[in-house]
């Protein structure tokens, strides 16, 4: 494959994508910072309870992921910003960021 990735996530995964990328070829995969910690939100007590809970619950379900996008909409002009930079061919979202598609 003749082509280039570049990941747009928060910070604290950044080690993780550099680590992981000893079997690709050199410069093809690139990180960019999107902002925000999600981290902190889910790792709280609210939030695991939620997530567990959520599991069973359709309605707690559905607050998280009204939660989430909430988190991540103000990282929506990190995307833009990034795509105009780097001018992809493709670009995959998640789904917490279909909003942004």
């Amino acid at each position: 494959c003749n082509c280039e990735v570049t990941i747009v996530t928060e910070l604290a995964w950044k080690s993780f994508i550099h680590e992981n990328r000893h079997d690709l070829p050199p410069g093809t995969l690139h990180f960019r910072p999107s902002g925000g910690d999600t981290m902190i939100q889910t790792k709280s007590p609210w939030a695991r309870a939620a997530l567990h809970l959520g599991q069973d619950m359709d309605l707690i379900q559905a607050v998280v992921m009204a939660k989430s996008e909430n988190t991540f909409f103000p990282s929506e002009p990190c995307f833009f910003h990034w795509a105009l930079e780097e001018k992809p061919d493709y670009v995959v979202f998640g789904f917490t960021v279909t909003h942004m598609a």
